[in-house]
């Protein structure tokens, strides 16, 4: 995924996540050996296709982002405004993960430059900030809408005192692109 549109790939990037697409039931092999240490990968302001290099799963809670030698979990990166969120993909649509799975892509919206994301090996989430921590003043609704061929469980509306005008990357989550074909 470049420039807001889907390329083709012959070539597959540690880190990075894709469409595959075939015309039949497939089996697809790839060769490698397990990695031993934390991973990161660089990060490009905007939508960025991933996938966790490691042979476990990843609590989201327990990604670390660096920009400039500072270091932040999601949450904490998602407060600063370097990140918004991370979605993964189904047959029925998107839906928000709580960990990162190998062999499976994942989009991250990033809203700024310089960001880099390490998966660390075998360590679970330890961080209590979350969107959900809002003062008693705040209230939302979530909502799923179904059609014949998606369903939508994403969706949230709602208020929040300390919440801006315009985009708030704390509360707002940014609307992931489309998947290739509609």
């Amino acid at each position: 995924f470049e420039d807001n549109g889907y390329t083709f790939d012959s070539t597959l990037a540690l880190g990075s996540g894709y469409w595959l697409a075939t015309l039949d039931d497939a089996t697809i092999s790839v060769e490698g050996l397990p990695i031993s240490d934390d991973y990161s990968h660089h990060l490009n302001m905007g939508w960025n296709l991933i996938s966790n290099p490691l042979v476990l799963d990843v609590a989201v809670d327990s990604l670390v982002f660096e920009k400039d030698m500072e270091y932040k979990l999601f949450a904490e990166a998602v407060s600063a405004g370097w990140v918004n969120t991370i979605y993964a993909h189904d047959s029925l649509g998107y839906g928000i993960p709580s960990t990162i799975r190998p062999w499976a892509g994942y989009w991250i919206s990033v809203l700024d430059t310089g960001i880099s994301m390490t998966f660390p090996i075998h360590k679970g989430g330890n961080t209590t900030i979350s969107r959900s921590n809002r003062d008693q003043s705040s209230w939302d609704i979530s909502f799923e809408a179904s059609t014949e061929q998606a369903v939508d469980r994403i969706t949230v509306m709602g208020v929040a005192q300390d919440a801006a005008d315009g985009f708030d990357p704390m509360h707002d989550i940014a609307e992931a692109p489309n998947p290739p074909g509609g």
